[in-house]
């Protein structure tokens, strides 16, 4: 059963059939989508960049600081002491390890300044790259080059003829 749609010429707008008193619309068909139908349309999407602080400050309220025992060398001393720091940053979900050193204060300063050189790794954003002519000089030896490469495929060629 097809469904009728009123469109008035006047405002552009559609109605429904069914509801419509006016008697000045023209009636079109409402066509049901077809499955075979391709849409090539890509949506634009905006990405807007976060900016991620880089103050010790701030950092420590964003962060999630796990302690936990070292590995590797040390003997039994690092087997009993939690001087291992891992830290967590939430809103990137950056993670920075530090066990570098026995004291967990050192770890943890360590820690904060491995976690801030990654976070100004994120937020660098590069110059954007504009395209240069290449000079005079750069044409010409270009198109030099090109000209001796067709000059030995051409003998090149002309060998191969000889040869036959």
């Amino acid at each position: 059963m097809p469904i009728f749609l009123k469109v008035n010429p006047a405002t552009s707008i559609i109605t429904n059939s069914r509801f419509s008193t006016s008697g000045m619309t023209s009636e079109t068909p409402l066509r049901p989508p077809t499955t075979s139908a391709t849409f090539t349309g890509a949506p634009t999407v905006a990405v807007k960049r976060v900016v991620y602080a880089i103050e010790r400050e701030i950092l420590e309220a964003q962060v999630r600081v796990d302690t936990y025992r070292a590995s590797g060398p040390g003997g039994q001393h690092v087997n009993k002491t939690n001087s291992a720091i891992r830290l967590t940053h939430l809103p990137s979900g950056v993670v920075v390890i530090a066990q570098d050193s026995s004291s967990q204060f050192r770890n943890k300063d360590i820690a904060f300044e491995r976690l801030t050189e990654k976070l100004k790794k994120l937020n660098h954003v590069p110059k954007k790259r504009l395209a240069t002519k290449p000079s005079r000089a750069s044409q010409e030896r270009r198109i030099d080059e090109k000209k001796t490469r067709a000059v030995v495929k051409t003998t090149r060629s002309k060998k191969m003829r000889v040869d036959e």
